[in-house]
């Protein structure tokens, strides 16, 4: 299973730098917009209505560039918005999930978590907007799969 991983991970370098890249310019539009509505548009505001709305647009952003440039060579993918956003609440539910089990039940420092279920989140994520979000035909049988 490692080695099949490693596989792929070699063979897909290219997407995973980009899907990379539009994450990591993700969480710079979110603090951005959330800079932008805190300190300047909306100083009186609700810090997490705030939040909210940054999130929100990052994620709209992330949408649109792993639609179009991440995984744009596997054509069009009728249905993917919602499918996106289904992966978005799974990833953010098993990262809440990592987080309270990992720091609050078991005790292990709370960064050393996040840093921990991030590297997992991202890996999950990526693996499910590959093979699932944006292919064009997501509940098409694969080929060479086997039934057990």
């Amino acid at each position: 299973m490692v080695r099949r991983l490693i596989g792929f991970v070699k063979r897909e370098q290219r997407m995973l730098a980009r899907y990379l890249f539009v994450g990591g310019s993700s969480f710079v539009v979110k603090v951005g917009a959330y800079a932008l509505l805190s300190r300047i548009l909306w100083t009186g505001g609700s810090r997490t209505a705030e939040n909210v709305i940054a999130l929100v647009v990052a994620a709209t952003y992330n949408y649109f560039l792993h639609r179009f440039w991440t995984f744009r060579h596997q054509g069009p993918a009728p249905g993917s918005a919602a499918r996106y956003l289904g992966v978005l609440l799974a990833g953010n539910g098993l990262d809440a999930l990592l987080f309270y089990v990992g720091h609050e039940i078991l005790g292990i420092y709370d960064f050393l978590v996040q840093t921990f279920a991030t590297g997992f989140i991202t890996l999950f994520s990526f693996l499910i907007h590959h093979l699932f979000t944006f292919h064009s035909d997501p509940w098409k049988k694969r080929e060479g799969v086997r039934a057990k």
